[in-house]
């Protein structure tokens, strides 16, 4: 279970790490990682010494910034991303692409991607029960995780492509001017 992320406060990582410290307590044997830094100009920013002591009471990896994602990406199984708002999350496009499902807050930005029951799991925002339980249910389900993966990729593909969104976009300004 990955979340591929800055490492600030509003995306959620303290809720991930709750997440994992639950799977970690009831000794379920699965992998939490963190992907990214930390982000030293924003003030949401989650200290080192925070992250290495969650990394120390064992509940999740902390991976750092990496430069191949798309190898990231083939070696998860879900991600889970708890984010308390967003605009469009590149991370979210990039894991239904790699037909990898999804468990995210109902916020913004997440909904436009997740399509509940569907290609991954919307929890309500700041519900770590849910959020836990949606991530258990796909752990548990390997032909959930691979259908819910696929439908992922045939959202991104129908319509995330960037000749869609170029589209989209030019006929906005067209709108306008």
């Amino acid at each position: 279970v990955i979340l591929p992320a800055r490492m600030l406060w509003d995306k959620g990582v303290e809720d991930f790490v709750n997440c994992a410290q639950r799977f970690y307590s009831s000794k379920t044997s699965v992998r939490f990682a963190l992907i990214g830094n930390p982000d030293s100009q924003n003030p949401e920013s989650i200290p080192d010494a925070q992250l290495k002591q969650w990394v120390e009471l064992g509940f999740v990896e902390w991976w750092g910034n990496q430069d191949n994602m798309l190898k990231i990406y083939h070696m998860a199984d879900i991600v889970c991303f708890p984010s308390y708002h967003e605009g469009l999350p590149k991370a979210l496009l990039e894991a239904a692409s790699c037909e990898i499902p999804i468990v995210a807050y109902d916020v913004s930005g997440c909904r436009e991607i997740v399509k509940d029951n569907l290609n991954g799991f919307l929890v309500p925002f700041k519900d770590e029960d849910a959020l836990y339980l949606s991530v258990m249910k796909l752990f548990e389900n390997s032909k959930l995780r691979i259908e819910m993966g696929q439908k992922g990729r045939e959202i991104v593909i129908e319509n995330f492509t960037e000749g869609r969104i170029s589209s989209e976009t030019i006929k906005v300004w067209d709108e306008v001017l």
